[in-house]
């Protein structure tokens, strides 16, 4: 979840747009940073735009909005890095024209400014929820060397990430394919594989750009 600190001054041409958005889910937010630069120019939360608490779906007003923000348009957007903790976003959107079409889900999410249909898989990330949290701070801290905790109790989904891995899915930057720690622990050691698993906590360390995975717990999904 991101604090809603809107852009107040215009920045000369900063050039293409990389926006972070977490989206499909309670809190939708966005961030647009210049890909020359690495200059944060936006970032809110969808209910400062719809007047809405804890906003969730579709991300398309609040791109809109933080387009508009920064005087910027569609087309200058290069890469979308997105995260949704509840499923896969790839897949989900594949589906999106015939569950849109049942009603299952409002027009708005197939806007433009939610799909960004200009850019091929290699303009299309996505992270898992964990990692998401770790790469919002280890970037930004002011020393060399640190411990990241995450403690949301809910995050992303072991089988999807597992299946990631099998597959060699290059759009999905998740813990599975991270480097463990030496001290690395996992609990429970042993994941049963007649049921799925959430990540409950993590733990990371980082030295400079380095991220290793230090500990890791998951919840085991109800039936």
């Amino acid at each position: 979840m991101y604090v809603s600190v809107p852009l107040l001054q215009t920045l000369t041409d900063p050039g293409p747009l990389t926006p972070k958005i977490a989206l499909l889910l309670q809190d939708v937010s966005c961030a647009i940073v210049s890909a020359n630069t690495g200059d944060l120019l936006f970032m809110a939360e969808k209910e400062r735009v719809v007047r809405r608490k804890h906003a969730a779906g579709d991300a398309a007003d609040l791109v809109e909005f933080a387009l508009a923000s920064i005087q910027h348009e569609l087309a200058d957007v290069k890469l979308v890095v997105q995260q949704n903790h509840h499923w896969r976003i790839a897949p989900f959107e594949r589906h999106l024209p015939w569950a849109c079409a049942l009603d299952h889900y409002p027009p708005s999410y197939l806007d433009e400014v939610s799909l960004f249909p200009h850019l091929d898989s290699s303009g299309r990330h996505e992270l898992s929820h964990h990692l998401a949290h770790a790469w919002s701070v280890f970037p930004q801290a002011p020393f060399q060397q640190g411990l990241i905790v995450v403690m949301d109790g809910m995050g992303e989904k072991h089988k999807a990430m597992a299946r990631a891995l099998r597959d060699g899915d290059i759009g999905f930057t998740h813990d599975l394919a991270l480097t463990r720690h030496k001290a690395f622990v996992q609990v429970p050691a042993v994941l049963d594989p007649l049921y799925d698993y959430r990540e409950a906590e993590s733990a990371y360390y980082f030295d400079g750009a380095s991220l290793q995975l230090v500990f890791k717990r998951y919840t085991r999904e109800m039936r």
